[in-house]
């Protein structure tokens, strides 16, 4: 109220300290309804989902099937991978077209993956 002029007469002067008045509840008002900080709790890291996968790969007509059904392959690859190796299915020559219950000659593949069930912020 120091910087006013002096031409200003009191109902000028009372006027003016009102609306200052008002603008200082308004903003109280403003600055009540802004959000509050919220104490959060620490989060917990999520422990790692081990998810299963499988495969099955063909290798009835495989060039390279008798190094593909070695035992000593699939622990190497067992032991290089972690993934585990079977030998299914029986062999069937090229071009026999009698049904039979079984399927043709594969590799069954099962391993895991890591991962996280979701990303912390």
């Amino acid at each position: 109220m120091n910087n006013m002029p002096k031409s200003m007469s009191q109902s000028q002067v009372a006027a003016m300290a009102a609306a200052m008045a008002a603008q200082q509840r308004i903003q109280q008002r403003i600055g009540a309804m802004a959000p509050k900080p919220v104490a959060m709790m620490p989060q917990q890291p999520m422990p790692p989902v081990q998810t299963e996968w499988t495969a099955d790969v063909d290798i009835n007509h495989s060039a390279q099937k008798a190094l593909l059904t070695r035992s000593s392959w699939h622990q190497e690859v067992l032991r290089s991978t972690g993934a585990m190796v079977q030998l299914r299915g029986s062999f069937r020559k090229l071009g026999d077209t009698k049904p039979t219950k079984d399927q043709c000659l594969h590799l069954h593949l099962v391993g895991t993956v890591l991962g996280l069930t979701h990303l912390q912020k």
